[in-house]
């Protein structure tokens, strides 16, 4: 959906918006919240929650008019999300990558929305985050996943935080400070 909207800037704007509007609106009616196979993996929805939060930045370049339905539904989705993420955290056996997608989702609506506990769960998941960083890698620098690419998808995690951290000033530790 980011994708659609950024190349419907170069072309039909109007067009990006309503098929990215029918798409949110198929995917809400065909998966009500924590009623269907889309609300039972948390990395796919810290990773959906993510995007959708992208496409709502790239929709603040379009005229108003035309983005006030879509960003509406844009907003209800990341509070669904944060819920659903906040309750249903992989702590066990899934948790290397799987936590981090979801800890990530929960730190994007933290950081882009103003809500009662924005502040705690931004401070909390980025906290969480960090604490992780540091368990991705051994010693001699192998990958905990011995993986490149599970590892590769760890590090496009971090890149999408600590752009959102540095552009909000959160202080992002280096390594042997935490």
């Amino acid at each position: 959906i980011p994708m659609l909207l950024a190349a419907g800037l170069t072309g039909n704007v109007e067009n990006a918006v309503v098929i990215v509007t029918k798409q949110l609106h198929d995917w809400h009616d065909q998966n009500p919240f924590l009623k269907s196979i889309n609300w039972k993996n948390g990395l796919e929805a810290g990773i959906r929650i993510t995007n959708l939060i992208y496409a709502r930045k790239i929709l603040s370049l379009y005229p108003a008019e035309q983005t006030k339905e879509t960003i509406k539904l844009i907003d209800e989705l990341a509070f669904d999300h944060f819920n659903f993420l906040r309750t249903h955290l992989s702590l066990y056996s899934s948790a290397n990558n799987h936590l981090l997608f979801e800890l990530m989702g929960i730190f994007m609506v933290a950081i882009n929305y103003d809500f009662a506990q924005a502040k705690f769960w931004r401070n909390k998941s980025f906290n969480w985050l960090i604490e992780e960083l540091f368990k991705q890698t051994h010693a001699d620098g192998f990958t905990k996943e011995q993986s490149s690419h599970y590892h590769a998808e760890v590090m496009n995690i971090y890149a999408v935080v600590f752009a959102e951290a540095k552009k909000n000033e959160i202080q992002i530790p280096g390594p042997g400070t935490c």
